[in-house]
This record gives C-alpha cells, structure tokens and sequence, in this order.
C-alpha cells in the first residue's frame, strides 16, 4: 500500500515537474525572441541598457534553472531502471528528426572545408540519434557515440569562443555556450539512462534544463540569424547548428514528457534501496547455496 501511494506521489510530481518545465521554455523562448527583437541594438552588438526585457529574461532563466535542481533533488529519490530498456514513439520521432539535421549539418560542413575530426563527430552525433530512433542502440554504442555527440557541441563552443569577430560577452556566444552546455549535461545524463544506472534526480534536471535553454537559445539565435540582427553574419553551419540545439530541446522535452507519464510507474519505478537490497539478496543466495557434486 505504502509502495502504490509513492509510485503515485512520484508520478503526481513528475507531471508537475514536466508541466512546469515546458511552460518555462515556452514562456523563455518568447520572451527571448521579443527581447532580441525589440532590444538588441545591432550597431554594438549588445542590449540596450535602457530596456528590462533581457535582466527579466535572465532572471526567469536562472530562477528557472535554480527550481528544477531544488525540486528535482527534493521529489525524485526513485530509479526508473526499467526505462533504460524502453523507447516510446515520440522519443524515436524527435531521434529521427534529430539525426536528420545531424546529418544535413554534417554534409553542410563537408562542403565548407570542415575537418576530418568535426565531419566524423557530426556523422556520430547523427548514427547516435538514429540509433535511438530505430532502437538499435546498445550500451556499448550509447557510449562510444553519445560521447562523440558531445564533443561535436564542444567543438562549436569553442569555435564560437575563438571567433574574434563576435565579442567575448555578446548575447548571441552567451546564449550558444549555455545551450551547448546544458546539451552536453543532459547527453550525459542520457548515456546513464542508457546504460541502465540512471540519476533519476539529476537526468529530471538535466532534461528540464536543456529543454528551457537550448529552446531559449536556439529560437533567440534563429531569429537574430533570419532577420540579420547580429553583429556577425552567422554561416549556414551555425545556422543549421541553432536548429540542431532546438531538435534537442524537443527530445529531451519529449524523455521528460514521456519519462513523466509512463502508464506503468509501480511495475517499472523500483527505489534505490530495493535495487541494492534484491542484489545484496542474490549475492547471499549464491553465497549460500551449495555446490552440488
């Protein structure tokens, strides 16, 4: 009785936690657009001071960021093991269209002369999602092409970061480092879920996060890239690149949607605690259990 009114607080929350995390990326992402739009001021390449759309952009984000960690350590002390071994439609869609861009900024960067290390790094973050979207994916394949996913978004901070052309704390290379870097947490976190030993409390966070600011920060970058507001011309690989972080606000969106509302959470959420007791169990089992001759 106890476990079934957990399983259904877990879940209560859950939903609670997704609803909200959503809400606040939709709500980021337009206040981030109408802030560049009305606010930046193309001549410096900075917002004006005068306006207060970006301090109360800032503040959401952090505000944002500071509840999802503080709620996700509070509310989700379980271990959704089960997941690891499941992929829901919506998650292989959102894959599916993720690997796509992938695989079209990969080509893209194969025709501006890219290098041998950033085309391979783009056809693995492209073979990563495709894996996902046609469950193919293993422990062993999670690991070896998760971790190229996020070294191709370290490749693209620190292209960002070297170029001179963009000053060091304009708007459009903060919010590109931050989307980067809340994308390669969650990929992190991803590849645990994978593996099948998730942080269930952290991965919560993780998705929340990168859904919140990898939309924020794609949506705001597309709309300074289409009306040529920024200081520097974006290329079409950066381009193409603001739309790769955006397929990846929805994904991890759609994981914590659909981690959310599994149908199933008393069959498939088991606490840590009863994972490493059911092992220490078995091993006693084996221990005890005699040799037969």
């Amino acid at each position: 009785m106890k476990s079934t009114q957990r399983n259904e607080t877990l879940r209560s929350s859950a939903r609670l936690y997704t609803f909200v995390a959503v809400g606040l990326a939709v709500l980021a992402s337009l206040l981030g657009v109408i802030a560049l739009t009305q606010s930046y001021d193309t001549n410096i390449g900075y917002y004006n001071t005068s306006s207060p759309l970006p301090t109360v952009l800032t503040v959401l984000c952090t505000a944002s960021v500071v509840f999802f960690a503080v709620f996700a350590t509070l509310r989700f002390r379980a271990c959704p093991s089960a997941y690891a071994k499941k992929t829901p439609l919506a998650v292989q869609i959102t894959a599916a269209a993720t690997a796509a861009v992938a695989l079209l900024l990969a080509i893209t960067n194969l025709r501006a002369g890219s290098s041998l290390f950033v085309l391979l790094m783009g056809l693995a973050t492209c073979l990563y999602f495709l894996l996902i979207a046609t469950k193919k994916m293993t422990p062993a394949l999670s690991l070896a092409f998760g971790f190229c996913t996020m070294l191709r978004c370290i490749v693209e901070i620190t292209s960002s970061y070297a170029d001179l052309l963009i000053p060091m704390n304009s708007p459009e290379k903060i919010w590109l480092h931050l989307a980067a870097i809340a994308g390669i947490f969650f990929l992190l976190l991803e590849i645990r879920f994978l593996v099948g030993t998730p942080y269930t409390a952290i991965f919560f966070f993780a998705a929340a996060s990168a859904t919140l600011l990898c939309a924020t920060a794609s949506l705001t970058l597309l709309a300074g890239s289409l009306t040529a507001l920024f200081y520097g011309a974006p290329t079409k690989s950066d381009i193409l690149f603001f739309v790769l972080l955006f397929c990846l606000a929805v994904y991890a969106g759609t994981r914590l949607v659909t981690l959310a509302y599994n149908p199933n959470p008393i069959e498939t959420i088991e606490t840590l605690e009863t994972i490493e007791a059911n092992e220490t169990t078995e091993e006693n089992k084996d221990i005890e259990e005699p040799e037969e001759d």
